[in-house]
């Protein structure tokens, strides 16, 4: 978990990170989620393409099992 831990403080250093936390489940202490908010699509875009984050595979290999990637954009006033 250190690891996972690690990774998740980097971003907030990043132009346009408004938020970046990481959770873990109550039911299944094994299974994480990230959840982060970017002032643009761009920013979001570039942190994608950042070193330490096309390291994340190597970095936990054999601890993730999954990868799901959820895009999605805030609902004001639903």
């Amino acid at each position: 978990m250190r690891r996972v831990g690690n990774s998740s403080r980097r971003p907030l250093a990043e132009e346009g990170c408004i938020n970046y936390d990481m959770y873990r489940s109550t039911k299944d202490r094994g299974t994480f989620m990230f959840y982060e908010n970017w002032a643009s699509r761009p920013l979001w875009e570039r942190h994608m393409q950042s070193p330490h984050l096309k390291a994340f595979p190597n970095n936990t290999e054999g601890m993730v099992e999954v990868w799901e990637l959820f895009l999605g954009e805030k609902v004001v006033n639903p």
